[in-house]
C-alpha cells in the first residue's frame, strides 16, 4: 500500500494547477456548507429547547401579574392544582427586588426554562436556581456592574445580596414575550413568542435575570408560560381549563393552544428554510459537477503514467488504487485548508458578523463534501479505465 501513496503523491506533484484548484474548490464548499448547515441549526436554535411542549397538547399563556381573589399568584404550582390534567410548566416570574442604587428591569424562571434554555452570555456562567447566595445573569450596563460583582437589592425592606454570574450578550434572545419589556405583541404567535430580544439601550435599564428559588425573595407569576397537557385531555377539559385561565384578576392576557403555536412555528421554519435551498442545492451541484470536470480532466492527463506503470509490471486495475491515494491526499490537504481558514474565521471575529458554528452537526454535513468527490474521483476514473486499455493509449502517444 505505501508503494500506491508513493505514486499517488508523484502524480499529485506533477499536477500541482489541477489539485490546487481542486483544494481550493473543496474547501469553499466545506465552509460554505458550514455556514449553511449553521443557519439552518439557528432556525430551530429557539425551537429545540421547549421542543416537547410545543409539540404537546397545551396552552402559550401570558400574564402580566397573576392574581387569584386579590392574593398574588407565587407559583405555578397553582395551575397544577387548579388546571385539569397538566403535565408540566414552563413559567416566569417576576421577583419582588427594588434597588435604592440602580434601577432593574427583573425576571426569574422556574427549573424548566433554566435546565432546557440558555441565553447567548458575553462572560460568565449561567444561573443556578438553588444557589446559597442568590444569583444573576445581567444585560450590558452603563453603571459598570460585571461578573463577579455583589450587589445588595431589598425584599420587604431586607437586604437581599445578589452574585453577578454572568453577562447577556447585548441583544440576546431571552425568554419573555415581547410587549412585558416595551415591545409589541407579534400578530401571529408562534415559537419565537415566547422569547423577547432585550437591548439595555432599548429598554432604558438593564436586566436582571434572578434564581427563582431564595427563601429571602418573593416572587410573583408573570410572563409567558408554556402550559403541557396530557395526551388524553378532551376538548371539554381544555375548555373548562381556558376558562379558569381567563378568570385570573388583572392578569390573563391572552392564551394560544398549542396547536396553533406549533402550526405557526412549523410553517415559519419551513419558509425559512425555503430561502436556503437554492443556495444549498448551487453549492451541492457546483461541487458535483466541477468534481466530474475535474476527475476525469485529471484521469485523462494520467492515463500515460498508468500505461508506464503497467509497462513497468503494475496491474491495469491498479492504476485505481493509485488515483484513489491521489484523492486522499487532496482531501487531506483540502481538510487542513479547510481547519486553516475556520481558525482564521474565528480568530478575527468574522464568526460573530455572520452565522458560524462548529460542531457535531456541521462538521458532519461539510464531512459529506468529502465524501462526494472522493466517491466521485473513484467511480469516474474505474469508468475511464475500464474503456480503454494500454495498448490503445501507447499506440494514440
Amino acid at each position: 500500500m505505501e508503494m500506491f501513496f508513493k505514486l499517488g503523491y508523484n502524480s499529485f506533484q506533477k499536477n500541482k494547477i489541477i489539485n490546487s484548484f481542486i483544494i481550493l474548490e473543496i474547501t469553499l464548499a466545506m465552509i460554505i456548507s458550514i455556514i449553511m448547515t449553521s443557519s439552518i441549526l439557528s432556525r430551530f436554535k429557539y425551537y429545540t429547547p421547549f421542543k416537547d411542549y410545543f409539540e404537546s397538547k397545551g396552552v402559550f399563556s401570558v400574564f402580566g401579574s397573576a392574581i387569584n381573589n386579590d392574593y398574588p399568584i407565587i407559583s405555578t404550582g397553582y395551575f397544577k392544582n387548579s388546571l385539569k390534567k397538566v403535565e408540566s410548566i414552563a413559567g416566569c416570574y417576576s421577583p419582588w427586588l427594588d434597588s435604592k442604587e440602580f434601577s432593574f428591569n427583573y425576571i426569574s424562571y422556574d427549573d424548566e426554562i433554566i435546565n432546557k434554555f440558555i441565553p447567548s452570555l458575553a462572560n460568565g456562567r449561567w444561573i443556578n436556581n438553588t444557589p446559597e447566595v442568590c444569583e444573576a445573569v445581567i444585560s450590558p450596563n452603563n453603571e459598570n456592574i460585571k461578573v463577579g460583582d455583589t450587589i445588595n437589592l431589598f425584599y420587604d425592606n431586607k437586604e437581599v445580596p445578589i452574585k453577578i454570574v454572568g453577562m447577556l450578550n447585548n441583544n440576546a434572545k431571552i425568554v419573555g414575550i415581547s410587549g412585558m419589556f416595551g415591545s409589541e405583541y407579534d400578530e401571529k404567535f408562534n415559537y419565537n413568542s415566547f422569547y423577547s430580544t432585550y437591548n439595555t439601550e432599548f429598554e432604558g435599564k438593564p436586566l436582571l435575570i434572578v434564581s427563582k428559588n431564595m427563601s429571602n425573595i418573593g416572587y410573583q407569576v408573570s410572563y409567558p408560560a408554556l402550559i403541557k397537557y396530557s395526551d388524553d385531555i378532551t376538548e371539554k377539559e381544555i375548555e373548562e381549563n381556558h376558562k379558569i385561565l381567563s378568570s385570573i384578576q388583572q392578569g390573563f392576557l391572552l392564551g394560544e393552544n398549542m396547536e396553533v403555536i406549533r402550526e405557526n412555528s412549523k410553517a415559519d421554519l419551513f419558509r425559512e428554510m425555503l430561502t436556503l435551498l437554492p443556495i444549498i442545492i448551487s453549492v451541492i451541484s457546483l461541487t458535483i459537477i466541477s468534481s466530474i470536470s475535474v476527475s476525469a480532466l485529471s484521469t485523462k492527463k494520467q492515463l500515460r503514467n498508468y500505461t508506464i506503470y503497467y509497462i513497468c509490471g503494475s496491474r491495469w486495475k491498479n492504476c485505481v488504487l493509485i488515483n484513489a491515494c491521489q484523492s486522499l491526499i487532496t482531501i487531506a490537504y483540502a481538510t487542513l485548508g479547510t481547519i486553516v481558514t475556520i481558525a482564521v474565521i474565528i480568530r478575527t471575529g468574522l464568526s460573530e458578523k455572520f452565522i458560524f458554528t462548529i460542531n457535531p452537526t456541521t462538521i458532519f454535513f461539510s464531512s459529506l463534501i468529502l465524501i462526494v468527490y472522493f466517491l466521485i474521483s473513484m467511480i469516474l476514473p474505474v469508468l475511464i479505465i475500464r474503456k480503454t486499455t494500454p495498448v490503445t493509449i501507447l499506440k494514440k502517444n
